[in-house]
């Protein structure tokens, strides 16, 4: 009884502590990619190629691919170069992170080939007259107030890209796991645990001394049941597994045994 006590237990805490690692693992690295978008350093970009890792994450019904992105960066210090990066994509934003499109970069000042996608600049916004062969020193972020790069036009604004938000979706999935691990618990501890037996006490106990003073203590009522198949010519298997069945089942057989064993002449008393 104790085994399937058990087992109940962990089938129960299991998912728990895998949705709790996964969910830990996401969030950790939602939380660096967060941290480089605030506090790396800008850069332009162009995407050159897309790929798909085949991994998604869903958040309160909001689905987010994770991207293989190739690009072209444009640092406002430095040369051009070439850097691959993964990151989760919203759904509702991959049409505009397509090749060729330009990107607002973050890239970690320690390591050039390490960056996150800040955002995304809308066509036609980002495009100098020149192509992307702005003045290098000369960053977005210090253009004059309504004017782009060198004057022209107004200043690129790009379009944050959405993350996925694990924060708020916390109470959602507790709740989830709740009303999905709780009542199954229940039903299986309920089905298969005999609880007077696991804490000591048997409702079935019955029977007295002539006297009244001494009660008979009987054994659960599936080893009850157990026994008494051996005591019909039950082979040693099969009366142990009786040991397994739920109790309202050992209780039937129990019943069972009693007749056969009366019919033969025997006792299981």
């Amino acid at each position: 009884m104790s085994s399937m006590l058990l087992i109940i237990i962990l089938s129960a805490v299991l998912p728990i502590v895998l949705i709790a690692v996964i969910l830990g693992t996401l969030m950790k690295k939602q939380a660096a990619t967060d941290k480089l978008i605030q506090t790396g350093v800008p850069a332009r970009g162009r995407i050159l190629q897309l790929g798909t890792t085949g991994q998604s994450v869903a958040v309160m019904g909001h689905r987010h691919l994770k991207l293989v992105l190739t690009v072209e960066v444009h640092p406002f210090q430095g040369a051009p170069y070439v850097a691959t990066f993964e990151q989760l994509i919203s759904e509702l934003q991959i049409p505009s992170v397509q090749p060729g499109a330009e990107i607002d970069l973050r890239i970690d000042p320690t390591n050039p080939m390490k960056m996150a996608l800040a955002g995304v600049v809308p066509p036609g916004m980002g495009q100098h007259p020149g192509g992307m062969g702005y003045p290098q020193q000369q960053a977005w972020g210090a253009q004059p107030v309504g004017k782009g790069p060198g004057g022209f036009g107004p200043a690129p604004i790009p379009m944050g890209v959405m993350q996925p938000n694990y924060k708020r979706s916390l109470p959602f999935i507790i709740f989830m796991v709740f009303i999905t691990t709780v009542p199954i618990t229940v039903i299986m501890l309920y089905t298969f645990v005999d609880f007077d037996d696991l804490l000591g006490r048997n409702k079935d106990d019955e029977g007295s001394s002539e006297d009244g003073d001494k009660k008979k203590k009987k054994g659960s009522v599936c080893e009850r049941a157990a026994e008494c198949c051996k005591v019909i010519g039950g082979d040693e298997k099969s009366c142990s597994n009786v040991k397994l069945m739920p109790v309202d089942g050992c209780k039937q057989m129990l019943d069972a045994n009693k007749e056969a064993a009366k019919s033969l002449g025997k006792s299981c008393d």
